[in-house]
């Protein structure tokens, strides 16, 4: 009897640690309006995604979709030597469309662009990226550097 004890119960506790385990590896994935925030650095949110029918004639892809992202980004304590402030591209991720085609950045117009903010300012920016695919879905995995040179990541999955 002792002995079927002692098997269920590491049984229990096998299973309770794999569940543990799980959770403590599952990241947040974000969506837009949602905000990615590392503590005393920067605040990031993806404002919204919009479709746009401008294509470039000197483009070196032929995307089957582009959209243009709009973001904004705080920085909350970020301070490094070599900068003049915070600065966030996208862009340095990785962007896949809803088929997990490695997408890039797109030439079209926009109307703000990613700056250098000093602590305590926000810096509203815009990225155009060119969809190989035709469903209205895509994710970035955003990555930024702290002031520490540690890279920090986020994933952000999107609807449009």
């Amino acid at each position: 009897m002792k002995k079927i004890l002692a098997i269920l119960l590491t049984a229990v506790m096998c299973f309770g640690l794999a569940a543990c385990g799980g959770g403590q590896q599952k990241d947040d994935v974000y969506g837009i309006g949602d905000t990615w925030e590392v503590e005393d650095q920067w605040k990031f949110t993806i404002n919204s995604v919009t479709t746009t029918d401008e294509r470039n004639q000197f483009a070196e892809t032929d995307p089957v979709q582009v959209v243009i992202v709009d973001y904004t980004y705080e920085n909350l304590g970020y301070d490094h030597q070599l900068l003049n402030g915070l600065y966030i591209d996208p862009i340095m991720g990785e962007i896949r469309d809803g088929d997990g085609n490695a997408c890039q950045s797109y030439p079209v117009t926009l109307k703000n662009y990613p700056q250098e903010v000093p602590i305590g300012e926000t810096c509203h920016a815009q990225l155009g990226i060119g969809l190989m695919s035709d469903k209205n879905t895509f994710s970035i995995d955003v990555l930024a550097y702290d002031e520490n040179g540690e890279s920090k990541t986020a994933l952000f999955e999107l609807e449009f």
